[in-house]
């Protein structure tokens, strides 16, 4: 197999043609994103308890939700297949099968989130941690099959070329996340003040407030899809199918993020816990003090500190520059090699 070669070198106009097309897409997907950092935020400041179910309970959900919808991103080159063939018949046939398809993953990924509890307490959680965090997934897990539809519609939508909708749905998904959590969490305006479960109903209300948005803001594209029921919608082969082509993407959907758990915990904690950001690195044993000296973190660390204070040294500065310098360096041939390596013919 040869290399492929670029005949074409990208340009600024090819630059702001992608920063166009991506940047609505990476705001919508920081905007689902951002609902879970904005729950774990505002109950933080209600006890460390609350914090960490919470943190389990966003944990726990996704960790299998995600495969769902993994699944369904199968309908990306189903819808945009048709649509270039200008098939109507098969985009509505697309569009309606995923929502039935959303509709029979919702009952399997519900049932597994109910065992959260007992997962939790094989794993040792603390017991107060498991109770508030088992009432939060029990409660969300309520919204797996509105956060499918809405994951459904996005995609069909994203197909048309048809961002802003997603978008603003996001946007007023996670304003009235913000609301309704200062309203159940702490309990203001007469409200109770349910902490972790106020939060928990929170979010699930949210998410079917995003799934009607998503279908009332996107009707004018959708319109033409949904008025009829396509023939033949419930054969299964066709559905079989698509599980086929999407089951995969779940699957490593589900793999990359148990990925992204270790990494965290083990390279990307341990290095910011011994980067000096919190303590003197005199004070860890001399055996383990190696560990700050490989991070990058403790040598931006001493050159932020010393530039703050005025106590920058010049060599010792330079040693700092030099290893942040190499490392920047190795990064960047690495990547570039392995982006090479798969643009092959």
């Amino acid at each position: 197999m040869a290399l492929f070669a670029l005949d074409h070198k990208p340009t600024r106009a090819d630059f702001r043609a992608l920063l166009r097309l991506a940047a609505p897409l990476v705001s919508i997907q920081v905007g689902t994103m951002l609902m879970g950092v904005v729950d774990t935020v505002m109950v933080g400041h209600v006890s460390p308890s609350a914090l960490a179910s919470v943190a389990l309970g966003h944990m726990y959900f996704f960790a299998f939700s995600i495969f769902g919808m993994g699944v369904l991103f199968a309908l990306d080159p189903i819808v945009a297949q048709a649509l270039g063939a200008r098939d109507e018949l098969a985009v509505r046939r697309g569009l309606q099968r995923g929502l039935v398809l959303s509709l029979l993953l919702t009952v399997p990924i519900s049932l597994v989130l109910l065992t959260v509890r007992p997962v939790l307490e094989l794993a040792g959680q603390p017991i107060a941690v498991i109770s508030d965090a088992a009432g939060f997934v029990h409660r969300n897990a309520l919204s797996v099959w509105p956060f499918y539809v809405f994951i459904v519609l996005r995609q069909t939508l994203q197909a048309h070329h048809r961002v802003l909708p997603i978008f603003i749905t996001i946007v007023v998904a996670n304003l009235v996340n913000i609301g309704l959590n200062y309203l159940w969490i702490y309990g203001h305006f007469g409200f109770p003040a349910m902490g972790v479960l106020g939060s928990a109903w929170a979010t699930t209300v949210s998410r079917w407030l995003m799934a009607a948005l998503m279908l009332v803001l996107g009707w004018p594209t959708l319109k033409p899809y949904l008025r009829e029921v396509a023939p033949n919608l419930f054969d299964l082969r066709p559905l079989l199918r698509m599980l086929k082509i999407g089951w995969p993407i779940g699957a490593q959907m589900m793999l990359e993020g148990g990925a992204f758990n270790v990494l965290f915990r083990f390279v990307l904690i341990p290095m910011t816990l011994f980067s000096g950001s919190f303590f003197p690195i005199t004070e860890i044993p001399l055996a383990f003090r190696w560990l700050a000296w490989i991070s990058p973190l403790w040598h931006g660390n001493e050159l932020a500190r010393g530039a703050a204070l005025n106590s920058l040294q010049l060599w010792p500065a330079i040693g700092h520059l030099v290893y942040l310098s190499v490392l920047l360096v190795v990064g960047l041939l690495v990547a570039r090699r392995c982006y090479r390596t798969r643009l092959i013919v």
